[in-house]
């Protein structure tokens, strides 16, 4: 065997170790074919992942961002394309100093600030984890079960999009909301599959609604590719800049460059959703 690849069988052995030791079980070796699968499955918090697994066969092991970009799309493209063939959302990228490149072992803060950078430098990537590895040490950004909303305007269950649905009701359901329950059903209707999690908001939640007050609801899909024709009016800006005045429902997508303008406008906007948001 050359000497690359056993380094690179070796950093697949090393990555299971360190999924091992952060809570993964189920792990699993994926059949390669023809490079573009993912090295590496396993299950954690009932949610299955995909790993690709890279290693960087420079002397000087782990030491910059620029250096892990120069590794990154390729091995995004072949998890991208994993995640696809097995129906999986999450995953991760697992890049591993080679284990002869133990005098530049960093240690687990520097390695995370290094995925964090990496993270950050290619737009946040939705439910997609930067593990490093070097020596003995290894970390991970973002941490395991969750997308920090000031990140990026994914959610770590779904991708938002707004519901509003007017209490008098002209088209959903055409006789007015009689009840939460009929709502939720008609959405999960019309998202199928895709939908993740439905969350009631604004004053009905808060419980301080008028008798007119609309019902805002978010669903949070896999993923928001969604092209619609109706107006675009974030749920969020519409709540908190002014009253709307449609009388349909209105679906938004929240793409990362509006959410980012949002929160500049509203410090602390990402803890909303947690603090006011009620469960259906």
């Amino acid at each position: 065997m050359a000497p690359e690849r056993f380094e690179a069988a070796l950093a697949e052995v090393r990555a299971v170790a360190f999924l091992h030791r952060e809570g993964f079980g189920d792990l699993k070796f994926i059949a390669q074919n023809g490079g573009t699968s993912a090295d590496i499955s396993g299950a954690r918090g009932g949610q299955k992942y995909v790993f690709e697994v890279c290693c960087l066969q420079a002397d000087n092991g782990i030491n910059s961002v620029d250096y892990l970009e120069l590794k990154y799309d390729k091995k995004k493209r072949q998890l991208n394309s994993s995640r696809k063939k097995h129906k999986c959302t999450r995953g991760g990228l697992i890049f591993a100093a080679r284990a002869a490149v133990f005098e530049s072992s960093a240690c687990k803060a520097d390695l995370r600030e290094l995925a964090g950078g990496l993270y950050t430098k290619k737009n946040n990537p939705p439910f997609t984890h930067i593990c490093l590895l070097s020596g003995n040490e290894g970390s991970v950004f973002p941490e395991w079960g969750g997308q920090v909303l000031r990140e990026g305007a994914e959610f770590d269950f779904g991708s938002p999009l707004a519901e509003a649905v007017r209490r008098r009701g002209l088209t959903f359901p055409k006789k007015g909301l009689a009840l939460i329950a009929e709502a939720v059903c008609r959405l999960r209707a019309l998202y199928k599959a895709r939908e993740r999690a439905i969350k009631l908001v604004g004053s009905r939640a808060r419980g301080d609604a008028r008798p007119d007050s609309d019902w805002d609801f978010l669903v949070f899909l896999d993923v928001c590719d969604y092209k619609i024709d109706l107006p675009r009016l974030s749920l969020i800006s519409r709540e908190l800049e002014e009253k709307y005045k449609l009388g349909e429902i209105s679906i938004s997508p929240l793409d990362r460059e509006k959410f980012s303008t949002i929160e500049l406008k509203y410090p602390g906007i990402q803890e909303k959703f947690r603090g006011d948001a009620v469960n259906l």
